[in-house]
């Protein structure tokens, strides 16, 4: 049986800073049947010299699209118009993911597939170098959404 397509769908904007970082994590999948699609917000730093330059990196197919800028959320559905796969699997510019992410998120779709829909815990990354209490006060508060979702029903 042919492996489902999953679409990583990297909304954009001026995010040069990070994204470099995010599309290794995307390529490096251990999952193999990707593609990526990039919906840029108009930006005006180096982000899509970034993206174009994934292309000759990898064999997996990259896409990039122009979306006129009209609120995060007006661009987060463009880049899932813009998706082929069955699954969707968000990567924001400024994020990393781990190297079997897809493949479990794949997993647990499969094996539920009356699930609507399929979350995974995060890690942040910081400087540890600097020492940011509001940070890690909201860290502590929102750092395990899972958590903060089913506190009430344990």
């Amino acid at each position: 049986m042919p492996q489902a397509l999953v679409s990583i769908c990297i909304p954009t904007y001026n995010g040069a800073a990070y994204l470099a970082e995010a599309l290794e994590s995307a390529i490096g999948q251990t999952y193999p049947h990707l593609e990526i699609v990039v919906s840029d917000d108009a930006s005006t730093d180096d982000t899509l010299e970034i993206v174009e330059s994934f292309k000759q990196k990898t064999q997996l197919p990259i896409r990039a699209f122009h979306h006129t800028p009209s609120g995060i959320g007006a661009n987060w559905n463009h880049c899932m118009q813009k998706a082929q796969g069955e699954y969707i699997k968000f990567l924001f510019q400024d994020d990393v993911l781990m190297p079997d992410c897809v493949e479990k998120m794949v997993a647990a779709a499969e094996k539920h597939p009356q699930a609507g829909m399929i979350g995974s815990k995060r890690v942040f990354l910081t400087d540890s170098s600097v020492d940011n209490q509001e940070m890690k006060n909201w860290i502590k508060v929102f750092g395990n959404l899972q958590s903060q979702l089913f506190k009430d029903k344990n």
